[in-house]
């Protein structure tokens, strides 16, 4: 009987297994000084196994992980390295997904687009960066775009590369980490058409003194 009743305390089933999966079970980075930490519960972890789908917050804990070990690496003195902290940002998984909440249909859609994620960038220079990641999901596919220096972009405004600069010129470039759609897939075409309206759109509002970006 009081099995029973301590089973009746716990809930229905379903209840047991929502507050498992809701469960965190660390914290990254860790510490209570930690900025812009990952939460990853019980049921993130489940989504680990064979034939379960990731979803964002193991991408985001990811993605942290992997910028952390880096900067452990012994090539972190090298100066072809640099330094990630400085160097690199890693947008969450939720930047693109709010992106794609706007159209780019209507003539103000790039402005409209940039208003729904411009909290990102609110204390980061995104242009003083050799390396933007943006993870993204597009019908439970994750791939990542990297967006290779962006502060660059001015020298390249309206293409992004140059037949007659020095090849050893630092170029700045799209590429996104797909292996199963091709540069032709529609939705390759529109996550280009997002990033570089919105880095067109980043510049504008940023940095109001300098000359136009058309990319």
């Amino acid at each position: 009987m009081a099995a029973a009743k301590s089973a009746a305390a716990r809930g229905p089933p379903w209840a047991i297994a929502t507050r498992r999966a809701s469960t965190p079970a660390f914290h990254y980075p860790p510490g209570r000084d930690a900025v812009d930490s990952v939460t990853v519960t019980r049921g993130d972890l489940d989504r680990l196994k064979p034939d379960e789908f990731l979803n964002d917050n193991l991408i985001d804990f990811a993605l942290k992980l992997f910028l952390k070990d880096a900067a452990q690496s012994p090539l972190r003195d090298s100066a072809c390295f640099g330094d990630l902290d400085r160097d690199v940002y890693a947008f969450s998984s939720q930047f693109y997904t709010k992106m794609q909440e706007q159209r780019l249909t209507r003539l103000d859609g790039a402005s409209q687009m940039h208003a729904l994620v411009s909290r990102w960038t609110r204390d980061v220079d995104v242009f003083a960066k050799r390396l933007l990641l943006v993870p993204i999901c597009e019908d439970l596919h994750w791939s990542l775009a990297v967006v290779c220096h962006p502060g660059e972009l001015l020298d390249y405004a309206g293409h992004w590369s140059h037949a007659d600069r020095d090849d050893d010129a630092v170029r700045p470039c799209l590429v996104i980490l797909d292996a199963h759609r091709s540069p032709a897939d529609g939705i390759l075409m529109d996550l280009e058409t997002r990033i570089r309206w919105w880095l067109q759109e980043e510049w504008r509002v940023r940095k109001p003194e300098k000359p136009p970006l058309v990319l």
